[in-house]
């Protein structure tokens, strides 16, 4: 029998979120859910083990501790602020969280979405390996091309969503190249989009609706709302509206 189901992680530095993620969730949806366990507080422990089936990754990622190269600080820090380095620990256990997923179709979802609808018809109707995400913004893709963080042609694409099977390849080979090579990328998704480009692996083109950026604004057609970045405040404003 194929097997579906939600997979979702984090550490003690999201899971104030975890809680409103699952509130929201169990309202439209009832597939089974992994946590991954990156790193939480005994109190919220407690919670998953409640309400989801539990992994622990306690994994050391050594090539988090070998040097950046000062030219790929200045770029990133650019980007995102000299602010997100002590998110990259949980963003490259991710890739590790994908590759063990107990579920022959798994989607990812980040705590930092809420999920307003029935995920059944992305579900529907997949058959053998299979990935699909969306790409990030134009603007984002620009911006990282004028930096010359992503390679000519090359498109980033949005990991905070992504739909895929457990045999698909680039899997392994994304959980790999972020164990060896996390110091020489911004992020997760930017191995993940390194990969894709190197190898042309095909992505079915996850609709918009599915990861809407807050900073798109209002769209009545969202399915998956992603408050990333600096957005997590207006996520809790979201979900006051919303009880």
């Amino acid at each position: 029998m194929t097997t579906q189901g939600i997979i979702i992680g984090g550490d003690s530095n999201i899971e104030y979120l975890i809680p409103i993620w699952f509130d929201v969730y169990k309202k439209t949806n009832d597939y089974p859910i992994t946590f991954f366990d990156f790193g939480l507080s005994l109190e919220m422990k407690t919670f998953c083990k409640k309400h989801f089936d539990v992994i622990s990754i306690d994994e050391l990622n050594p090539s988090l501790d070998l040097p950046i190269h000062l030219e790929d600080q200045i770029k990133w820090e650019l980007l995102y602020s000299s602010n997100f380095y002590h998110f990259r620990k949980s963003w490259f256990k991710k890739p590790q969280a994908c590759s063990l997923s107990p579920y022959d179709y798994s989607i990812w979802i980040d705590l930092d979405c809420l999920v307003y609808t029935s995920l059944s018809a992305i579900f529907e109707g997949l058959n053998g390996p299979i990935l699909s995400l969306r790409e990030e913004g134009a603007d984002q893709i620009l911006l990282e091309q004028e930096l010359n963080i992503n390679l000519p042609n090359e498109i980033t694409y949005n990991s905070g969503v992504i739909l895929f099977s457990k045999l698909h390849p680039v899997i392994e080979l994304w959980a790999k190249k972020s164990m060896q090579e996390a110091h020489r990328f911004i992020g997760d998704q930017h191995i993940l989009s390194r990969i894709l480009f190197e190898n042309s692996f095909e992505v079915k083109v996850l609709p918009k609706e599915y990861n809407w950026s807050y900073s798109w604004g209002q769209n009545n057609q969202i399915k998956i709302h992603h408050f990333h970045g600096i957005g997590k405040k207006e996520l809790i404003e979201t979900y006051h509206q919303l009880i």
